[in-house]
């Protein structure tokens, strides 16, 4: 993963980010529910989701550290 692309969609994530090997990992139903959250980043195209990849990988950072302290 040398540059990250504009837009990632759940795929991306789950296959880059939630793949038990960088991060925790998730299936599809987990990696869907963040894009779906109120508060995610993440649009939706037709049936298609897809997120700004740097206010996305912020977003999750966000939340991981709010779960922290």
């Amino acid at each position: 993963m040398s540059e990250n692309p504009k837009y990632i969609g759940p795929e991306y994530v789950r296959e880059n980010i939630f793949n038990g090997v960088n991060g925790p990992k998730l299936n599809n139903n987990g990696v869907y529910a963040l894009f779906q959250r109120k508060d995610s980043p993440a649009f939706k195209i037709g049936k298609k989701w897809f997120a700004p990849t740097e206010p996305f990988l912020e977003w999750l950072n966000k939340q991981a550290l709010n779960k922290e302290g």
